[in-house]
């Protein structure tokens, strides 16, 4: 069963944002769901180079599993 983990991205001058992106670069077997600004997260991952897609959150699908880069 695939479950939904929500992870906070936290103050976003902080490490926060750098190690909720460090996860995006993982398979996870649930699903992560990101507290954050979704342009915060964007502009860090570029300042990063790291190629990261943000989706919208949408509590109407079913929970699937964190692929390498989502």
């Amino acid at each position: 069963m695939v479950k939904r983990l929500v992870v906070t991205a936290g103050e976003p001058a902080g490490i926060g944002p750098d190690l909720v992106l460090a996860l995006s670069k993982e398979h996870w077997p649930h699903q992560l769901v990101v507290c954050a600004d979704k342009k915060m997260l964007a502009q860090r991952a570029e300042q990063l180079g790291i190629n990261v897609t943000l989706l919208d959150y949408d509590a109407s699908t079913a929970p699937s599993p964190n692929k390498r880069g989502h």
